[in-house]
Order: structure tokens, then C-alpha cells, then sequence
């Protein structure tokens, strides 16, 4: 997923054309940590949509659904921070928008197929 995403904002960042303005304009808001943080009736007010229309054209134009557009943000930003940070895994996960430490180590793992414990070591040694 997170691929997907990063394919996304970089077709995000050439402007496609094929993009409706709302949402390049909600693309550009969702790369905001104080945006991707927010829950999902927040992230609906931005827009003109109701929350299952939203989703329906979310889905057809970015091909993948909003939460998982959200969460592959969210663990982005976790893994930039468990990368080159000493904060604390909860810190980390609060930050990144998670009020569960269980629901973000889960999360985590199911994406990147390491704990963020795991993923902090190994991208300390990668550096």
C-alpha cells in the first residue's frame, strides 16, 4: 500500500489532469500530518461529499480506499519517525493519528511486515 501511495502523490505532485480539483485539493490537505491524523467524519467535512459518496469517487479516481490511503500515510509517517528519532513507539503511534498502541503495532506489522521495534533497528542499521 504504501507503493500505491507514494505512486499517488508523486502523480499527485505532477498534477494529472484527470484529477478532479476537489480532490488534488484534498490530496494536497491529506499530506499534511495535522490532516491524515484526523478521523474520517473530520476529513468528510473538507469535502462536499457525504462519507459513502466520498469513498465511491475516493476509490474510482485513486484506486484504493480512503482508509487505506490514510493508514499507508500514517505508517509513513511512523517509519520517517521510528527512523530517525529516539521517541517512543507511543509517542510515534499517537502522533501518527492511533489511540490504540495494540491497533498501530498490528497495523504496522500487517504493512511493513516488521513491529515498529523491528523496524527502528533495522533502519538504524541501514543508515
Amino acid at each position: 500500500i504504501t507503493n500505491l501511495v507514494q505512486q499517488y502523490v508523486f502523480k499527485l505532485n505532477s498534477m494529472d489532469s484527470a484529477y478532479p480539483l476537489w480532490l488534488k485539493k484534498l490530496l494536497i490537505e491529506l499530506d499534511k500530518r495535522e490532516v491524515f491524523t484526523l478521523s474520517i467524519d473530520e476529513i468528510v467535512k473538507l469535502t462536499p461529499y457525504s462519507y459513502s459518496h466520498l469513498a465511491q469517487l475516493f476509490k474510482k479516481n485513486v484506486n484504493m480506499s480512503l482508509i487505506e490511503y490514510l493508514t499507508a500515510k500514517r505508517i509513513e509517517y511512523a517509519k520517517n519517525r521510528l527512523a530517525n528519532t529516539n521517541d517512543t513507539t507511543l509517542q510515534i503511534s499517537m502522533e501518527a493519528g492511533y489511540s490504540s498502541l495494540s491497533h498501530f503495532n498490528h497495523t504496522f506489522k500487517s504493512l511493513t511486515s516488521k513491529t515498529p521495534s523491528e523496524y527502528r533497528k533495522y533502519s538504524k542499521i541501514k543508515h
